[in-house]
């Protein structure tokens, strides 16, 4: 984890050289990129835990997987808003 001066240090970079103007675009894509990665990483755990169960994941979808985890485990899985 980088702490709080090593981050004010990385934005000033960014800001010199990116300008006042490019940063709200910039800041928008990296937050599309983290959303992208959490949704990725989500889902090789889910993949990972029904390898992990015996469930066959080959050919099937992501909500019929879940299904699957859900029957085989009594554990109710919530969609995030």
């Amino acid at each position: 984890m980088l702490s709080t001066q090593e981050l004010l240090l990385i934005l000033f970079i960014i800001l010199l050289f990116y300008g006042r103007k490019k940063l709200p675009e910039l800041a928008k894509a990296l937050g599309k990129a983290k959303r992208e990665y959490k949704k990725e990483a989500n889902r090789y755990d889910i993949f990972k835990i029904a390898k992990n169960l015996g469930i066959e994941t080959q050919g099937k979808s992501e909500e019929e997987i879940l299904r699957e985890i859900e029957e085989k485990t009594k554990i109710k899985f919530t969609s995030e808003p």
